[in-house]
């Protein structure tokens, strides 16, 4: 009879152990930086636009200048809102996977017959959808596209896969000699190179050139007269088969690109490729230890006076780079690390015709100022995820220049005032 109440005694004692255990490790737990993020987590929004969308661009058609975006079908968005029938567009047809705009014209890159073949469509400012056909018979099956604005016009840079799907070309669209029946042609000295990541341009006193970043070949550079004539395209500098991932080119001129691996910032000019430095001499790396997504944009904040007046120009400006990590570990907390990272253009960087740019702001790049220094929120929301596109509606289509992100597989993003309070979230049905 002792032995058994013994044993009864003894294991109530240790089911009264492992219950306090439990207990305590969910107390001490309580604090953990994990935790906390899943609090600040807000209810997802089910996305308006599903999927992987395309990137984001204005374009005026009918004297009114929407921001668009697609993911398989064209989506606008503008001051009322998104899909108005009063400024609605004829689908491109096929499925939408990437977009481009220039004053005059809206290109859509459609996948057709079944997934196998893409072409290229464009629509004026009033009008239907024409095919933009190729002059060159090898590189067809065109995977990306840039437009570049100058002084005198914009031009339009594609992409293409070799018909054997061995290599890549870079074409333009050449409209001199026809411009109601464009082609695109093969960039001279661009075949057999990497895909294509970026275009911008600069006018470099000599005129204006071009310059367009690669997937595995670095960063080329073209003037427009070379173009025109057919010159070759050259490699800038002894750069190797750097994988460059985007382009972008600064409100004063620099023109920026970033580095799959670490994120690593590079200035491109005539003279070559530099990193991107602080003033205290060191580099600016965007993803350090994480790889960079190649989405990149120019980021305005709004400020607003104690009557609520908005001011759209005295507040930070930002350079923002998607970034793409793994599964974060440490003994305090598990996250993703995607996301963005953000660099302070600050009014007094050093920058001018004859110098290399230099940035005076050193400080923390992941988000703060993007996210209202709520950073477990950006963590427990759009920092689960990796970014292709990012984009901020100008003032002259948006009041509050909501700035919005087309993720890799869960739809179209924005930063607003939601339930909870302002928070990255998908774009939703109900949004404005």
């Amino acid at each position: 009879m002792t032995v058994k109440v013994s044993k009864i005694i003894t294991a109530n004692f240790f089911r009264k152990t492992i219950v306090l255990f439990v207990l305590a490790l969910v107390l001490s737990c309580g604090q953990d930086p994990i935790f906390y993020t899943i609090k600040e987590e807000p209810i997802p929004v089910k996305p308006r636009i599903k999927g992987s969308p395309t990137n984001m661009v204005l374009f005026t058609r009918n004297y009114e200048t929407l921001m668009y975006v697609a993911s398989g079908n064209l989506h606008w968005y503008g001051k009322n809102g998104w899909d108005s029938r009063e400024y609605a567009i004829p689908q491109p047809g096929g499925k939408v996977i990437g977009l481009a705009a220039t004053e005059e014209y809206l290109y859509a890159l459609c996948i057709i017959d079944s997934g196998i073949t893409t072409v290229l469509r464009r629509i004026g400012q009033t009008g239907v959808w024409q095919d933009i056909l190729t002059s060159d018979g090898n590189y067809t099956l065109i995977q990306s596209l840039y437009t570049v604005t100058t002084e005198s016009g914009s031009r339009l840079f594609v992409g293409a896969m070799n018909n054997s799907g061995r290599d890549f070309g870079v074409l333009w669209l050449n409209d001199i000699s026809d411009t109601d029946n464009p082609a695109l042609t093969l960039v001279n000295g661009l075949n057999d190179t990497s895909m294509l990541s970026g275009a911008a341009s600069r006018n470099e006193g000599s005129g204006i050139v071009y310059f367009l970043s690669t997937k595995g070949r670095s960063v080329y550079m073209i003037s427009e007269n070379e173009l025109t004539t057919g010159g070759p395209a050259q490699q800038l500098g002894e750069t190797g088969n750097r994988m460059f991932m985007g382009m972008i080119k600064l409100n004063n001129g620099p023109i920026i690109v970033i580095e799959r691996n670490g994120g690593a910032f590079f200035e491109a000019r005539e003279s070559g490729l530099r990193p991107l430095m602080y003033s205290d001499g060191t580099a600016v790396r965007g993803a350090s230890g994480k790889f960079a997504t190649g989405a990149l944009a120019l980021w305005q904040q709004v400020t607003y006076d104690e009557n609520g007046t908005p001011n759209y120009t005295d507040g930070k400006r930002m350079l923002i780079a998607g970034i793409q990590g793994g599964l974060f570990s440490s003994t305090t907390s598990t996250s993703y690390s995607h996301g963005y990272v953000e660099i302070e253009l600050d009014s007094t960087y050093q920058y001018d015709a004859d110098k290399w740019l230099v940035l005076n702001s050193i400080s923390d790049i992941n988000p703060d100022i993007t996210v209202d220094g709520n950073k477990p929120r950006y963590t427990a929301t759009i920092g689960k995820h990796p970014i292709n596109h990012f984009f901020q509606a100008p003032e002259s289509i948006d009041n509050r220049m909501t700035f919005f992100a087309s993720t890799q597989t869960a739809g179209l993003w924005s930063y607003r005032n939601r339930t909870g309070g302002l928070q990255w979230n998908a774009e939703g049905e109900n949004e404005p």
